[in-house]
């Protein structure tokens, strides 16, 4: 509602868009005329994306509950799980990286240890997502994220 506060029309279009069948936007949104109807102000994309990212992180909390106090957690972590979960859903530790989030819980509910950092790093390297994607700046710069949470010399 508060993208949307001051232009009723564009947020019928938009739910319109987000509620019909996915097969069904080629013929609704064919031409630049009509997509020209979802085109969102830099205003409303923010709030929506500021909407989505608080949106996964409460999933990500209610799927993980041991992520509850994720605020205390260095930035780095913050950032990998936050742009994660936003990226791949908030499941995808529950769904895709079981042994990644084996050392997750373990690095938070028990001290965090740069050996479940290395096992997090391993696991996330090791997976079909990393050996797909590892090549794109997003991969890159979210294992360096975790990399980072080692201490030098450890």
């Amino acid at each position: 509602d508060l993208a949307f506060a001051n232009d009723p029309i564009k947020k019928r279009e938009f739910l319109k868009y987000l509620t019909m069948d996915k097969s069904s936007h080629k013929d609704f949104y064919r031409t630049n005329d009509q997509r020209s109807k979802l085109r969102l102000t830099e205003n409303q994309q923010e709030i929506l994306t500021d909407y989505m990212y608080k949106d996964h992180l409460d999933k990500l909390i209610k799927h993980h509950p041991y992520l509850k106090n994720i605020s205390s957690f260095p930035v780095d972590m913050q950032v990998f799980l936050v742009d994660t979960s936003f990226n791949m859903g908030p499941r995808w530790m529950k769904d895709k990286f079981k042994k990644f989030e084996k050392h997750l819980k373990s690095w938070v509910t028990r001290g965090k240890k740069p050996k479940e950092v290395e096992g997090m790093i391993r696991e996330f390297k090791d997976s079909d997502h990393y050996r797909r994607w590892g090549h794109i700046e997003r991969s890159k710069n979210s294992l360096a994220r975790l990399e980072g949470l080692i201490p030098e010399g450890a």
